[in-house]
C-alpha cells in the first residue's frame, strides 16, 4: 500500500468552512518509502457526508516535489456543515489500494462574503 503520510484511521484531516478553498498536499511513497511520481491519473478521491452522499469529486495534481500530490476542490460553498468523510483510492495496474478514512470537519462560517 502506498504511504500517504499525516494520517491515522479516523484522525481528523482538517477543519474547513463553507467558501473556503480545500487544498490538502499529501506525501505518497511505497512501503519502502520511494516517492510515487508520474501518478496521478492513479489515484481517485471523493468527500461523502456520514450518509454515503458524493459532496465532492477532488482533483489531484502532482507538485514538482517528487512524490507530493495536491488534492483541492475549488468551490465548497454548498457543503454542509458537520462531518465529512475522505479517502484515496490507488489503482495501479488493477491492483487497487485504499487509504484510512478521513474526517474533514466542517464549521459554519460567521462573516459572510459580499455579493
Amino acid at each position: 500500500m502506498p504511504d500517504i503520510k499525516g494520517g491515522k484511521s479516523m484522525q481528523t484531516l482538517t477543519t474547513i468552512k463553507p467558501g473556503e478553498t480545500f487544498a490538502i498536499p499529501a506525501q505518497i511513497e511505497t512501503d519502502d518509502g520511494t516517492p510515487i511520481t508520474g501518478a496521478a491519473d492513479k489515484f481517485k478521491c471523493q468527500i461523502r457526508n456520514t450518509l454515503n452522499k458524493l459532496i465532492a469529486d477532488v482533483e489531484i495534481s502532482e507538485t514538482d516535489e517528487p512524490g507530493q500530490y495536491i488534492f483541492k476542490v475549488a468551490n465548497t460553498e454548498n457543503w454542509p456543515v458537520g462531518t465529512l468523510l475522505t479517502d484515496i483510492l490507488y489503482n495501479d495496474g488493477g491492483k487497487i489500494q485504499i487509504s484510512e478514512t478521513l474526517k474533514i470537519i466542517v464549521v459554519k462560517e460567521v462573516t459572510k462574503k459580499d455579493v
